[in-house]
This record gives C-alpha cells, structure tokens and sequence, in this order.
C-alpha cells in the first residue's frame, strides 16, 4: 500500500501520479474507496480500469444526516 499526499486536486496532477505505476500494476486494483466526488472518480475511471468504486461509509452517512 502507498501512502503519499500530492500537493493539489488537479485532475491531470493526479492522473499523472497514479500513471507513474505500472499498467500491470493498476490493473490489480479491485476496489477504490472514495469520496463521492466526481473529479475523483473521473481519476479512478482513467488510471483503474478494473477498480469497482466504493463510496466511503462516513460522507454516506453524512449525507443522510
């Protein structure tokens, strides 16, 4: 698992830095839990082919309450 903060929310930016890990390597991943943000998710659709997106049980809840 990778921990590491990028300096901003950029889409490119973030796009970039998760294309910096192999192809094979993103095909592996199975889940990506997230917020319900669309910028996120347009990132996790272009670098995760595989990945099923999980919205993350705190900012469901959130939204409910």
């Amino acid at each position: 698992m990778h921990k590491n903060t990028l300096t901003n929310r950029n889409t490119q930016d973030i796009i970039k830095y998760f294309r910096s890990f192999l192809q094979k390597q993103r095909n592996r991943v199975r889940w990506v839990i997230m917020d319900m943000s669309n910028l996120f998710r347009k990132v996790v659709q272009a670098v995760f082919p595989n990945a099923v997106i999980i919205c993350d049980r705190f900012h469901i809840v959130r939204m409910v309450l």
